[in-house]
């Protein structure tokens, strides 16, 4: 299954698998730790590689989660049925959203046939960038993509380091520790529009 509609749910124990079994949707935790976090990973490598997590920062605490799509939006919900994290897209139309994950890595939530996204996971990146992936301002949407990495290996919360564009003067690739520079480079323009 690579989709989930408004009237399904996933749980625990269930996944997404994009069409080509690429990539692979579904809860996971990290070594010793009863924190659950919904997640896309790489199908086909042996040693499980997050490439995306929804709610890095509102973890499940040692309880199952579902993954569901409530009024046009997509949603983790705890076992109280409260909602620990969602998608936050403005669908009025919800009756006929469905969610896909795509061979691409990218978990999209469209509205029927529709081929334009109300919201999708490349706009909200983590740590790792994948092909047809952009960082840098969507002026449009007022929004900054930018890369930001773990915590540490155990934590996928938000760490020290992230990557972003700088988009004052001619722009450029920065990485950042915290508030300061640690890296920039020319050659890393063409990664976004």
């Amino acid at each position: 299954m690579d989709s989930l509609n408004q009237s399904q749910s996933m749980s625990e124990d269930e996944t997404l698998i994009s069409p080509g079994g690429k990539f692979q949707l579904g809860f996971f935790s990290t070594d010793n730790s009863s924190k659950r976090y919904l997640g896309i990973w790489f199908y086909d490598i042996r040693i499980r590689t997050i490439i995306w997590v929804a709610n890095r920062n509102k973890p499940l605490e040692s309880s199952p989660g579902l993954l569901k799509i409530e009024h046009g939006n997509l949603v983790i919900q705890n076992h109280s049925g409260q909602a620990i994290w969602a998608s936050n897209t403005q669908n009025l139309s919800s009756s006929s959203t469905t969610a896909k994950l795509l061979d691409s890595g990218n978990l999209v939530l469209k509205y029927g046939n529709s081929e334009s996204y109300l919201w999708q996971s490349f706009n909200h990146p983590t740590d790792t960038m994948l092909t047809g992936m952009k960082v840098g301002w969507d002026f449009k949407a007022g929004m900054e993509k930018q890369l930001m990495s773990w915590k540490s290996a155990l934590d996928p919360s938000l760490g020290q380091f992230s990557f972003k564009l700088d988009p004052s003067g001619f722009p450029q690739g920065k990485m950042f520790e915290g508030n300061i520079t640690r890296y920039y480079s020319w050659r890393l323009i063409a990664m976004s529009y």
